[in-house]
């Protein structure tokens, strides 16, 4: 099984939340893989701003979530381990990349 470590935030502004679709039109928040050398919070705020235009900054740490399936293209099992942190946006402006 193909190991992941992901990280993203759960984005507020006020008393809004930010989601978006994914490919699966799926409502996600923002997360992704952390690359070599970076820390789970560093790659949150990397993924929000590529994925969302947003600039956010971390509060705390909201927990994690692990889960699995099947990898179609790699024809492997894959397991998801993603550190989740709630983050403040410092508008209500962003970008769908």
């Amino acid at each position: 099984m193909l190991l992941r470590d992901c990280a993203g935030g759960v984005v507020f502004f006020d008393d809004k939340v930010f989601l978006l679709k994914n490919e699966k039109k799926e409502w996600v928040m923002p997360k992704g893989l952390i690359k070599g050398g970076e820390s789970p919070q560093d790659a949150a705020v990397r993924r929000v701003s590529e994925e969302a235009g947003i600039e956010g900054r971390i509060l705390e740490q909201a927990g994690r979530t692990y889960y699995e399936f099947f990898s179609v293209t790699r024809q492997t099992p894959v397991c998801n381990r993603i550190a989740w942190y709630i983050m403040a946006a410092s508008n209500e402006s962003f970008k769908i990349a």
